[in-house]
């Protein structure tokens, strides 16, 4: 059984990924545009999100 990591995707001060993932998958993302960071808790992502003053972006998509 794998265990699961929390992980966060941003770029400046914008998050633009955030899920919990099994520990052996890493998301596919631009490497010089965005910074990866794994947690072990979603707590502990949270607490990185707020000592660092990141904004969570929410996308909603519009069906007309």
């Amino acid at each position: 059984m794998s265990s699961m990591k929390w992980i966060l995707v941003y770029t400046a001060n914008y998050v633009v990924f955030v899920a919990e993932l099994n520990a052996n998958t890493r998301p596919l993302f631009n490497h010089d545009t965005y910074t990866m960071r794994e947690f072990d808790t979603e707590a502990e992502m949270l607490q990185y999100i707020e000592d660092n003053n990141l904004d969570i972006v929410e996308v909603e998509n519009e069906i007309d």
